[in-house]
């Protein structure tokens, strides 16, 4: 950092870090093809969640640099089924299991300072389902599509191991769908989109003034293309019943997203 006046304001000295590390992941895949339609799949992989430079390097006025903050990583299992039927409907149903080690975390010091500590280990198990069925399927005009979809994903998530063992890491809703109906027939496309969160916290220690409510948000998007023209013309509604909801946590308290909201455009295709 070169300046920084929440930090000179308190004293606290300017941040200056070379991190650099080396991570391999592995990962194995196998599917078996039951018919040209159905098939189960299982696969295990890595992954690896690096530091970010706002973790690495500090921001806050009041936030101490952690000098051994190491990188997150993770294991996942999953098995699942999928199935393509000749009527138009898709299935894609799976269960899983994520393992997440030295997950990051910001902590409370003496004095009224914070640091970013790896804070330990969580266990993250679910299911997801995903059903995609087209109500138009085999009309006579197949340029017609009626989509209904619905991807839900249920899970329970908690910290095995570390300061945070017990409580739940932050941003792990105990469910979460994501659903609607999409209309195209060619030249008009119109889309009823909707996303069901379940209730969650936007910290690991789980503090009421970081407790996000559940809520379901719903947006509506239309797309026209003028008839022989490369011209299209865009519009939607996003927060279609203008209702009251969180999806983010701030050190302050809960960022409210914005009320309804209307945009316009056009694109043009060549």
């Amino acid at each position: 950092e070169l300046t920084n006046v929440a930090k000179t304001a308190v004293g606290t000295s300017l941040g200056l870090r070379d991190d650099r590390s080396t991570v391999p992941l592995l990962g194995l895949g196998a599917a078996w093809d039951v018919s040209k339609t159905q098939q189960w799949f299982f696969n295990i992989s890595e992954g690896y969640r690096p530091p970010l430079f706002t973790e690495l390097v500090p921001q806050g006025g009041t936030t101490i640099a952690n000098e051994d903050l190491q990188e997150g990583r993770s294991i996942q299992y999953e098995l699942g089924y999928r199935s393509r039927f000749a009527s138009g409907l898709v299935v894609d149903v799976s269960v899983f299991s994520l393992e997440f080690k030295n997950q990051f975390g910001e902590v409370a010091l003496p004095g009224g300072f914070s640091t970013m500590l790896n804070v330990g280990r969580s266990l993250h198990q679910g299911a997801e389902l995903a059903v995609d069925y087209d109500l138009l399927a085999g009309s006579p005009r197949s340029q017609r599509s009626l989509r209904v979809f619905a991807n839900a994903m249920l899970l329970e998530a908690e910290f095995t191991a570390g300061r945070f063992a017990g409580k739940t890491p932050q941003h792990a809703p105990d469910h979460l769908v994501r659903t609607g109906m999409i209309y195209y027939d060619g030249h008009l496309k119109v889309g009823l989109t909707g996303t069901l969160s379940g209730a969650c916290y936007g910290d690991d220690g789980n503090n009421r003034e970081r407790y996000i409510p559940a809520y379901a948000n719903w947006d509506m998007t239309v797309e026209c293309k003028v008839p022989g023209t490369p011209f299209n013309f865009i519009a939607g509604v996003n927060n279609l019943f203008d209702e009251d909801y969180y999806t983010r946590a701030r050190n302050e308290g809960l960022d409210p997203s914005p009320r309804r909201n209307y945009y316009f455009g056009g694109a043009i295709e060549f």
